[in-house]
């Protein structure tokens, strides 16, 4: 796997972990927003990794 899409999923990981802690504290709009982040960056490892392109800006 390419270096630049283990960095995306690690901080997707990271941002997963948060909204987790936030959704415990019912910090709704802050959950779902970090969720979303965490997937967007899910996508992009995958395009690094399935598509073996660069990510378009």
């Amino acid at each position: 796997m390419r270096k630049e899409a283990e960095l995306w999923i690690k901080d997707s990981d990271y941002d997963l972990a948060t909204a987790t802690d936030l959704l415990e504290k019912k910090r709704y709009n802050y959950a779902v927003f970090l969720a979303r982040q965490s997937v967007e960056k899910l996508l992009k490892a995958a395009h690094l990794v399935v598509l073996q392109k660069e990510i378009p800006r």
